[in-house]
């Protein structure tokens, strides 16, 4: 006769929970031991770019500050198991406890498996621990992404070790979970009475209450304790991967709630803001109205042709004075002796479609993802299209790309473009699963324009960017070596190919900007960078050579006569303006953030994401300040304090104006 299997029956037992629980600390153990490990190799890796600035004593208080965020995250995988460990001192369930727990640990060694290989080329593109630019992998093209890593970074050689080493932690993790530390032998002659086995069951409990919150103080462990140590980059690796992505996430999902308004405005003033903002001292109706400007009217040839050419990560510090025998851009220089150059100059955003999409809107990036939000369905008041329109000018958007890429075709056309035109257009037959070559872009843009009306043009270029594989010494870049003055500095890292595409991206411009002078009437050019290139000779580079983009504006009949101040500084949202009162009569209404540029009483001072520049000093948002290397070292440096104050009130305006609308009210700080 078959006996019908019996579910446990209650049978309480000290022993089989205190064996049970041995084996959690065991997996909690294993867990820290192992982000610990991913910990030492990051450092090892990336050790020349801060060995000469750190200290033992710093790197010993990185690695336990460190070591206490993992023990967080290994408690939350071994939290089911210790849950079922308490239930198995009642009932006899050690089969079903030894399962989970071997689960738990295959699942955390199963995601291991693709985080921290993924963490880690983040870090080899972004010289950072995962932040919000993780998420560029759900808005962007993901395929092109993919190929382009699997191209440029040693992906599979990198997987395939990440497969061997969890696979040998697997095999160790699994025989270390099947026993306990003390048996139960032990257990019985020198663990018998009752009190020693409160007090041993205690201590196990506390250890795991201390781990699960990173401290043994009156508040767990918090991000801003990565901060201890004195050197930045070193603190970056404090934070294991597990950590930084649910910051990451934590910090996307507030700025997208009512928190995320209240992080540059905690009293939530929106009015007061903006008062503060555009020196405005009576209260508006709306954000619009205190946008209004009028144009005074420049009172010389206005521009037929305007091109505002955005250049793919088209960085400052090649002009600097240091890197001149290094001439990767030999005719910006030349260009920009001819017309106005802006080298204290910050872009809107860190990426490429944060800051064309604060350059298409003219409100500001504060990390909402504005091309995707619902309040760009339709023309901001502040949008650039819309306003050249009203200028007459035919409006159209060039890109070297693909229009699918973070929707920007839809983006644009919602937001009032005439003519949209992608990589697509311009060669259907491309293999460059970023889009077609500058040269290419440049070709169409000058093939499709009618001479015989105006029209404005954004232009997005795709050249300098991975996987760089132009033929650039076919192309007649010179440098197969660093110049001899640049030898120290030069760490090899980047190789010297890869600068070769900033100097292509050069070559096609000036170029295309000779041929537009013979075949257009009348153009005037707005040229910058959507972002630095995170490409730098070496791995320490300064706040300003990793954060400033240039500005150029060249039109020999349209610049002649117009004065520039003799110290300038700005930012993307200034661009928009500044062309508006090159090309528009006097009193001609329009609404923008910014202010032009060219403007002898206007306030020096550019707004990028997360920090600001001066004609003197580059600040950021946590309060570092860096003197521009083109300063006088005698310049008198701001209140840092009053500037960050402004900082938070841009940021709060511009945040209102995307996910609010122009209708202000006070926003509650316990809303």
């Amino acid at each position: 006769m078959n006996k019908k299997k019996q579910s446990p029956s209650i049978s309480p037992s000290w022993n089989r929970f205190f064996a049970q629980l041995q084996k959690d600390m065991k997996l909690l153990l294993m867990g820290i031991i192992f982000l610990g490990v991913f910990r030492v190799i990051m450092i090892t890796r990336f050790w020349g770019h801060f060995a000469n600035s750190v200290g033992f004593y710093e790197l010993i208080m990185a690695l336990f500050i460190g070591a206490r965020f993992d023990a967080r995250i290994s408690t939350m995988v071994a939290l089911p198991s210790l849950l079922l460990s308490i239930i198995c001192g009642i009932v006899p369930i050690d089969p079903f406890c030894d399962g989970l727990r071997k689960t738990m640990a295959m699942i955390f060694l199963f995601i291991s498996f693709f985080l921290l290989p993924i963490n880690y080329l983040f870090f080899l593109e972004y010289k950072d621990n995962f932040n919000q630019w993780i998420f560029g992998a759900i808005y962007d093209d993901f395929g092109a992404v993919l190929k382009t890593t699997c191209f440029e970074y040693p992906i599979f050689t990198l997987f395939t070790i990440s497969f061997l080493i969890i696979s040998i932690t697997l095999y160790i993790g699994v025989r270390f979970l099947r026993d306990t530390w003390i048996t139960e032998g032990f257990i019985n002659q020198k663990i018998a009475n009752a009190p020693l086995k409160v007090v041993m069951t205690s201590i196990i409990l506390v250890l795991f209450l201390f781990a699960i919150r990173g401290s043994a103080g009156k508040r767990p462990i918090q991000r801003k304790d990565a901060g201890i140590t004195n050197n930045a980059f070193l603190n970056k690796f404090i934070l294991n991967p597990y950590s930084a992505l649910r910051y990451t996430i934590k910090d996307t999902c507030k700025l997208f709630s009512a928190k995320g308004f209240r992080e540059y405005l905690p009293e939530g003033d929106v009015q007061k803001a903006a008062k503060l903002f555009f020196h405005e001292t009576k209260s508006l109706p709306d954000l619009d109205a205190y946008m209004k400007k009028y144009a005074k009217g420049h009172g010389t040839v206005s521009p037929r042709h305007i091109f505002a050419i955005v250049m793919e990560s088209f960085d400052s510090w090649p002009l600097m004075e240091k890197h001149k025998a290094f001439n990767l851009l030999p005719n910006f220089r030349r260009l920009g002796k001819e017309g106005i150059l802006i080298k204290a100059f910050l872009p809107a955003g860190n990426g490429t479609m944060t800051t064309f999409a604060s350059l298409v809107t003219g409100i500001p990036d504060v990390g909402v993802f504005t091309n995707y939000q619902k309040s760009a369905g339709k023309p901001f008041a502040t949008t650039m299209a819309a306003q050249f329109k009203k200028l007459g000018y035919e409006v159209n958007l060039f890109y070297g790309g693909y229009l699918s890429w973070q929707r920007i075709g839809d983006f644009c056309m919602a937001q009032g473009f005439d003519n949209i035109y992608g990589g697509g257009n311009m060669d259907v037959w491309s293999n460059n699963e970023w889009g077609v070559e500058d040269n290419e872009l440049f070709d169409f843009v000058l093939k499709t324009l009618d001479d015989d009306k105006p029209t404005f043009n954004l232009l997005l270029s795709t050249s300098n960017h991975p996987p760089y594989d132009l033929p650039i010494y076919d192309l007649g870049f010179e440098y197969r070596q660093i110049p001899e003055n640049l030898k120290t500095e030069y760490d090899g890292d980047i190789p010297i190919k890869v600068f070769g595409h900033l100097w292509y991206s050069d070559m096609v411009l000036a170029e295309f900007i000779r041929r537009a002078e013979q075949e257009l009437s009348c153009p005037l050019f707005a040229i910058t960078g959507d972002h630095w290139s995170r490409k730098y000779l070496n791995s320490q580079p300064t706040l300003y050579e990793c954060s400033s983009v240039p500005l150029l504006l060249y039109g020999k009949k349209v610049l002649n006569d117009i004065p520039a101040p003799e110290h300038l500084a700005g930012s993307h949202i200034d661009i928009m303006p500044t062309l508006i009162e090159l090309s528009a009569p006097e009193g001609f209404e329009y609404f923008s953030m910014g202010s032009n540029l060219l403007d002898p009483e206007r306030r020096q001072i550019g707004f990028g994401r997360n920090k600001l520049i001066t004609p003197d000093f580059i600040i950021s948002k946590k309060g570092e300040m860096e003197l521009l290397p083109f300063a006088e070292v005698d310049a008198v440096a701001p209140s840092v304090d009053e500037l960050k104050i402004l900082l938070d009130a841009y940021y709060g305006v511009g945040w209102w104006r995307i996910m609010r609308g122009p209708k202000m009210q006070f926003f509650p700080i316990d809303v």
